[in-house]
């Protein structure tokens, strides 16, 4: 078997995979940054790829085939993303609760402290997840749910560090209050947008 219309593969080599879905066999290259991009991505993201969009940020959207969902990702990539976002998200609570335990029951601390872990949690949760949560709702809430679990247990875990009892729930519910208020800043900020129309490589999209 000699090479494709795309010139990516070769005889006897292992077939080629997408950059952003690995599950899926690559169709062609990105024009744009000459990763390996599936068949469904070519239609979606035309003169770009997912990893082009998740690198270049709010600027470059995905189209509304996109945000409507039509891209799938196979449930191994699903779990790989969320157990991915699961040790990021650990790993930021445990030094979150580290740095936040010496703020336990200061007047103003104590809940921007949290505030900013929540705000970690969820950026390297995200971040640890990769770009294929642009496309997979399931993976997305997966992630969120990982932050804020993990950002809740961060600022729980504080008192439990700097040996502080909780007391009533005017002590310990702010902290947990600024912490997914944190999440939401921090989605806000890691997340990539799904229903916006979208330009990518300079082309708009049209509904």
């Amino acid at each position: 078997m000699g090479d494709d219309g795309a010139g990516i593969r070769r005889q006897g080599a292992p077939v080629p995979r997408c950059a952003a879905h690995p599950g899926r066999p690559a169709a062609d290259r990105c024009p744009n940054c000459g990763r390996l991009r599936c068949a469904s991505d070519i239609p979606v993201w035309q003169d770009g790829c997912l990893v082009c969009r998740w690198r270049l940020g709010p600027s470059a959207r995905p189209s509304r085939r996109a945000a409507a969902g039509d891209v799938r990702v196979t449930r191994p990539v699903v779990l790989a993303g969320i157990v991915r976002a699961a040790l990021a998200g650990w790993l930021t609570c445990l030094i979150g609760a580290v740095i936040a335990y010496n703020y336990v029951g200061a007047e103003f601390f104590s809940v921007l402290v949290p505030g900013l872990v929540g705000a970690a949690c969820a950026v390297s949760a995200r971040r640890a997840a990769g770009p294929v949560s642009a496309t997979s709702t399931v993976l997305g809430l997966g992630v969120r749910l990982v932050s804020g679990g993990y950002a809740v247990l961060s600022a729980l875990y504080a008192f439990q560090f700097a040996d502080e009892p909780y007391g009533p729930a005017g002590r310990w519910l702010p902290p947990v209050a600024a912490a997914l208020v944190g999440v939401a800043i921090g989605e806000l900020y890691a997340a990539p947008p799904r229903r916006r129309r979208s330009r990518v490589a300079g082309t708009t999209s049209r509904d």
